[in-house]
């Protein structure tokens, strides 16, 4: 199992107290023993931390698989560095180049065994794990971020990376990829919620040499704590919402969260939070102040909570309260509650309102449904009402008027294919009021509906008739036409076309292409052909459409009709057939191929 181990230790010297953030990385079940072999390993170089690698590989034994490494990579010990860990004591890194393309493709960590004293010199290689694209493709989120930040990090030494290596931590770093608590709760204009918590958190991540730190974005740090305010806050309670930024140059991280609606207990939720997060942080020794505030009705708080080791407990500060004003709005004569509130502990008055009705939530075009109107009064009393019934493309908000009058019942035709919400606003006792937005779908039709319609059948069956009437002993043609839906007249419309006069000797074929007569208020959706007999051929065939016919109404994506012969059974094989010398009058009927319904995109 992958895992993120963020550690955190405090090393005493003469110096004094040096506050150490070590970022280490474990995949703890992907960790391959490397008793690593350097025969053919030299090195003349000043990288001190180099210097001790090469001394301690050359204490371990040949492996066949660091052999087998070195014939195609060459690993670069200037570039060493040794990171320390509680648990792991030193782990030494290094990059390997790529021999044919001079290119860094990946790098190793070397794992080490800690001795009591903190001198690299007197720790021991343990394990090792080669660090590649195969490596980073099975990790996501801020590991791999913290990963993939290395390969940048050589690349900023000069190295020449690979860009695929670099392209998730550059991403992360120009803000183009988010994690899930960024996008929840987010508070677009902070203007709106005049209720305000303020936390800032001074960072620190530097280290002391010669000892270096994984790679640590502010982005990354403000992560961090967005990730504790997203679950110890924000999921619970949906209606705080939260802004944050991180300074670069004063090493911070703030964090604003906000409501509008005061009756929402945000002092509560606040100090919950800040014992929770106060929890979280006594591990972190990253965090070296907590700044918190309070805005409530005016009065602010500010405190500070001490360093990321040692947070103090604290007490609840006594907030007074605002004292409530009268209410001066216009009230409802029949509540008498607030008409248009305008203070937070006024009232809404609810006398009035309008529900919104829908026959169906699916239709296909040239059908109708049903929308009705049903008000809200005060004892169901009846009231003069205006309803304006509107309809908007899904999810885009404008909304267009499709009625407007006393009517509370609508009955629409369907000629929009697409997803549509669909909301009346209703104006009663000079008030106007909504109803909750419904959505619908108007698409267009299915096989079904196309061959019930009595004046496609008429259609259909005009072109079989002559289909049968051009068929002579010297020639055959088939016949058909492009189906449409005229929305503006609400109607079918057809385009006919034909194929090829084929003899005896010849096959009868037809071009079927996408027409270009479908425009904004008439579409395309589906198109009709005939067979023609065998009355007069030497040879039968299978009944119905062919591959070609399949493969073409695939591509054109809308309903296939094919008129042709019943048939009898086939004496060769499976299906219908047509036999040769047939009567031109034998039954014949229509079947469908390929989509049962044009998509709505």
């Amino acid at each position: 199992m992958k895992q993120l181990l963020i550690i955190t230790t405090n090393f005493m010297n003469k110096f004094g107290c040096i506050l150490l953030l070590i970022f280490v990385y474990s995949c703890m079940d992907s960790f391959e023993e490397l008793d690593i072999g350097v025969e053919t390993l030299t090195y003349t170089g000043n990288n001190e931390m180099g210097k001790i690698l090469f001394s301690k590989l050359q204490q371990n034994d040949i492996d066949d698989k660091f052999l087998e490494l070195q014939k195609c990579s060459e690993i670069l010990l200037d570039y060493t560095e040794l990171s320390c860990t509680e648990k792991y004591g030193y782990i030494f890194s290094a990059p390997l180049k790529n021999k044919k393309t001079g290119i860094i493709e990946s790098y190793l960590i070397f794992r080490t065994v800690n001795e009591a004293d903190i001198n690299p010199n007197n720790t021991k290689l343990d394990q090792s794990i080669l660090i590649d694209q195969d490596f980073l493709n099975n990790l996501n989120g801020l590991e791999l971020y913290l990963y993939s930040s290395r390969f940048l990090q050589y690349k900023n030494q000069g190295l020449e990376v690979s860009d695929k290596l670099c392209d998730f931590v550059n991403k992360w770093n120009n803000g183009e990829l988010y994690t899930e608590y960024e996008r929840i709760n987010f508070a677009q204009n902070m203007e709106e919620y005049p209720y305000k918590v303020y936390i800032k958190f001074d960072i620190i991540y530097w280290v002391a040499p010669p000892l270096t730190a994984w790679a640590l974005s502010q982005k990354t740090i403000s992560d961090i704590f967005l990730k504790d305010a997203y679950e110890t806050l924000c999921k619970k309670n949906p209606a705080i919402k939260w802004r944050a930024r991180t300074d670069i140059k004063t090493n911070s991280a703030e964090i604003w969260f906000m409501v509008s609606d005061p009756t929402i207990d945000m002092k509560n939720a606040m100090w919950d939070y800040m014992n929770d997060i106060s929890q979280n942080m006594r591990g972190r020794s990253f965090v070296s102040n907590v700044y918190w505030g309070m805005l409530i009705a005016g009065p602010f708080y500010h405190s500070t909570l001490g360093n990321g080791g040692s947070i103090p407990e604290y007490e609840r500060p006594v907030i007074p309260e605002k004292p409530e004003e009268p209410c001066t709005d216009e009230k409802c004569p029949y509540c008498l509650k607030c008409v248009t509130p305008t203070s937070p502990n006024c009232l809404p008055c609810d006398c009035f309102g309008v529900e919104l009705l829908l026959s169906d939530e699916e239709v296909a075009l040239l059908n109708d449904y049903v929308l009705w109107a049903r008000p809200k009064t005060p004892n169901g009393a009846y009231f003069p009402t205006l309803y304006f019934f509107e309809m908007a493309p899904a999810n885009s908000g404008a909304w267009t008027p499709i009625y407007r009058g006393m009517e509370a019942r609508l009955t629409r035709i369907a000629t929009k294919p697409g997803e549509w919400d669909i909301r009346v606003r209703a104006n009663i006792e000079d008030r106007q009021v909504f109803s909750e937005v419904l959505r619908v779908k108007e698409l267009y039709p299915s096989y079904h509906d196309i061959v019930n319609n009595m004046q496609i059948q008429t259609q259909m069956t005009n072109l079989w008739t002559k289909t049968i009437q051009n068929t002579t002993e010297s020639k055959r043609q088939e016949l058909g036409c492009y189906i449409y839906i005229d929305a503006q007249e609400k109607t079918y419309k057809f385009e006919e076309f034909s194929g090829n006069e084929a003899g005896p000797d010849e096959h009868a074929t037809i071009e079927v292409e996408y027409p270009s007569r479908e425009s904004e208020t008439c579409y395309f959706v589906g198109f009709f052909y005939t067979h023609t007999a065998c009355t007069y051929l030497a040879t039968g065939k299978k009944v119905g459409p062919s591959t070609q016919d399949i493969e073409a109404t695939q591509l054109l994506g809308v309903v296939g009709i094919v008129y042709d012969y019943i048939g009898v059974s086939n004496p060769y094989g499976s299906g219908m057939m047509i036999m040769p010398g047939h009567s031109l009058d034998d039954p014949a009927t229509y079947s469908h191929f390929g989509v049962y319904r044009r998509p709505l995109n």
